[in-house]
């Protein structure tokens, strides 16, 4: 299990850490660490943690749904199906995924793939006219052009989210996302892995799969006229105001974090 603490500024490792989680938290940074590898956690990024310690979220910004997005700059057709998928550039490792888009996309001219960040999906040279691959940004109006672009996004992450940041910002774009329902854990890959964060979130709403057939298959069934009409954001807890509220009880009148601290003896 993952988690964030609150600390004092200035410690380097995890042996640092645990001495200055010792002390207040009225001076904190965000340190991500296996909640296991340290007892002194403060707070947890996720609910997860079986009520160990209090729980301040990742921040997510709303997103906005209409507006400009890249479709014009790529050469796509209005009422083409998009599908897209951002992250990190190593984390697009579902193995049957990125050949069963190639294959997909030049059997669906007629459909186009977005990738930003993303390896390049098909052999050099053999890359058909509708999958576009963008570099990464730190733009937020940039990212929010692009995912407007997009219909849904492709999530294929073999290991799951201990967050899913990417996952999340599609969803309150009110973009469905099409995800793994088989996470691996990354300490023996041949059981199942306990980050499934982004899941256990997006839960009913997330359009899973299981192997290359069933991800084609929701690529053929999807409609995003169908998909417009619905609610795809999940993440609604997870906007500023509502975190900052939780921030402000856990972290500004000290209860949460003396309790916390308390309860691990320090």
């Amino acid at each position: 299990m993952w988690c964030a603490c609150a600390i004092r500024v200035g410690p380097s490792s995890v042996h640092q850490v645990r001495a200055h989680a010792r002390a207040s938290c009225s001076c904190a940074v965000n340190v991500q660490f296996a909640l296991h590898e340290l007892p002194h956690v403060l707070t947890c990024t996720r609910p997860t943690a079986g009520g160990e310690v209090p729980i301040v979220p990742y921040i997510v910004r709303p997103g906005a749904p209409l507006g400009t997005d890249l479709r014009a700059a790529l050469g796509i057709p209005r009422n083409a199906t998009v599908f897209g998928r951002h992250g990190g550039f190593t984390t697009f490792d579902v193995p049957y995924v990125p050949p069963a888009i190639c294959e997909y996309a030049k059997a669906h001219p007629q459909v186009y793939f977005v990738m930003m960040n993303t390896p390049r999906i098909c052999a050099p040279g053999d890359t058909p006219p509708n999958v576009h691959h963008l570099p990464p940004t730190s733009s937020d109006e940039r990212k929010s052009r692009f995912i407007r672009t997009c219909d849904a996004m492709i999530h294929a992450r073999k290991f799951g989210e201990t967050f899913g940041l990417a996952v999340a910002e599609f969803s309150v774009h009110n973009k469905p996302v099409i995800t793994c329902s088989v996470v691996l854990d990354p300490r023996n890959p041949f059981v199942a892995g306990p980050d499934r964060m982004h899941l256990d979130v997006l839960s009913n709403r997330a359009l899973l799969y299981h192997d290359k057939a069933s991800f084609t298959l929701q690529l053929d069934q999807f409609d995003r006229y169908d998909a417009r009409r619905r609610d795809w954001n999940a993440y609604r807890a997870y906007a500023p105001d509502t975190v900052m509220a939780t921030f402000a009880r856990v972290f500004l009148n000290g209860s949460q974090c003396r309790t916390n601290a308390k309860s691990t003896g320090k």
